[in-house]
């Protein structure tokens, strides 16, 4: 899930960096989320002012986005024998 890729990076990048920068975690964040949830995540981060690009704002934003993504899939058909 998205929260576990969360949780993995900032605990990665705290452990390599304990004073790593929200924009640099962010970095990681956009560039290893899987590709469905890279471009539409990153446009969003990047509406955002400076201030308010955070990574509990990323978090946000590819969660909702995953949402999304996972009602508007196709459905899959299961039939009866």
């Amino acid at each position: 899930t998205i929260t576990s890729y969360y949780d993995a990076i900032i605990k990665l990048c705290h452990e390599y960096d304990p004073s790593m920068s929200q924009k640099m975690i962010i970095s990681w964040l956009e560039n290893g989320i899987k590709d469905s949830l890279k471009i539409p995540s990153k446009r969003q981060m990047k509406a955002l002012s400076d201030s308010a690009r955070t990574t509990q704002a990323f978090l946000k934003i590819a969660k909702d986005e995953q949402e999304l993504q996972e009602e508007n899939a196709p459905e899959r058909e299961t039939t009866a024998p």
